[in-house]
């Protein structure tokens, strides 16, 4: 006869590999600097801008600044694009006030002493 119990106390739990507990932490920079790619002009300022004002923030802005400039455009539109307008301008601001730190980080990086090579 089966003890009364049995079937509770024996429950073995099998861990199988990346099936525990976990977190991924995901890293917005490195993601701007492969969307960024080389041609831009400075990755660190971009990542800053993205890390305050998500892309999908700025392309929201974007669509109702344009949505606002149709000729059929209903008065609450209008006013969207208005205060949408009036956000990328704050960006802008932003954006060009962070560029001159942004490049005396650059110089003072490239002042650093180079470490001795390795033997």
């Amino acid at each position: 006869m089966f003890p009364l119990f049995w079937n509770v106390s024996y429950a073995p739990v099998y861990r199988w590999p990346g099936g525990g507990d976990w977190h991924q932490v995901v890293d917005t920079r490195t993601i701007v600097k492969a969307l960024a790619g080389p041609g831009s002009s400075n990755v660190e300022v971009e990542c800053r801008a993205v890390e305050r004002y998500s892309y999908g923030r700025q392309i929201g802005w974007l669509t109702d600044a344009l949505i606002g400039l149709q000729e059929d455009a209903s008065a609450a539109e209008r006013k969207r694009a208005r205060d949408a307008v009036a956000r990328l301008r704050e960006v802008a601001q932003w954006v060009e006030s962070i560029k001159p730190q942004a490049a005396d980080e650059r110089t003072a990086r490239r002042r650093l002493p180079t470490p001795p090579a390795a033997p």
